[in-house]
């Protein structure tokens, strides 16, 4: 299991953690089967455990729900099996966060997801908490909940939420959310048609993340992303198995009109 804090590791000084940060979203791409939304939600989780918010899920395939359900039978389990009063009050601590902070809609239908994001972000206003994480696993959307996305996607820095988006082709994602993406996480074996950089991050000899297994030893079990800094695109990695997500890769950004009033 990928590292998990004991604790919310929420501080006084949060805010100026998220000052420096750009863009509101992730963007992870490959194919069916290759693990990405296995690390969206492990990415929705964490960011929700740092800020100490929650994790809004739109689940089309179900693949979410294997892995929320499955985190809650483990933590029963661990209810269950704890050997301290510590370990048994960390497992009920962590089995009462994915019941109750952990809001999944599954299916097709999108409305009441929808809906959710939409009460989340309200008019584009800078909010005064945190909320966490919104996770829309396989973006590849109908045409009225695109155009939704295409919507609310951009409200995101400003309601403090880091948007984590799925999906099998970079291009076929609304423009609205790649202009607010901080980075996004390609598989090797990912489909580059239409997408010239990564065309080119191939042939630079760019290292490309691998489909993992539960067999994989920690040590190699790496996350290899393009991120979009100041200077423009550039390689980062992270490996949750050997320290905790970097704050770039899980927190939301610093609200823009808070950044404008302090101009002022």
């Amino acid at each position: 299991m990928a590292w998990f804090p004991r604790k919310s590791l929420l501080e006084p000084d949060s805010l100026r953690r998220m000052e420096g940060l750009s863009g509101a979203a992730a963007y992870l791409q490959g194919p069916s089967g290759c693990g990405k939304s296995h690390k969206a939600f492990g990415l929705g989780v964490a960011c929700a455990a740092v800020v100490n918010g929650f994790v809004l899920i739109y689940d089309p395939t179900g693949d979410m729900g294997a892995y929320h359900i499955g985190s809650q039978r483990y933590y029963e389990q661990e209810c269950d099996n704890a050997e301290t009063p510590e370990d048994r009050e960390y497992a009920a601590t962590m089995l009462d966060f994915y019941r109750y902070r952990v809001i999944r809609h599954a299916g097709r239908n999108a409305d009441k997801f929808f809906d959710d994001f939409a009460e989340i972000v309200g008019d584009g206003e800078s909010k005064p908490t945190i909320y966490g994480a919104v996770i829309v696993d396989e973006s590849a959307l109908a045409r009225k909940q695109r155009e939704l996305l295409e919507t609310l996607g951009p409200l995101a820095r400003n309601a403090k939420v880091f948007l984590i988006v799925t999906g099998q082709r970079w291009m076929a994602t609304p423009p609205q959310i790649r202009a607010i993406t901080r980075y996004r996480i390609p598989w090797n074996c990912g489909d580059t048609t239409g997408d010239p950089e990564l065309e080119q991050l191939k042939s630079s000899g760019f290292e490309f993340t691998k489909p993992m297994s539960a067999k994989m030893p920690a040590s190699e079990r790496w996350y290899h992303c393009v991120f979009y800094g100041r200077e423009g695109a550039e390689h980062r990695a992270f490996n949750p198995y050997l320290a905790p997500h970097p704050d770039w890769s899980i927190l939301p950004a610093y609200p823009t009109i808070v950044r404008a009033m302090r101009v002022v």
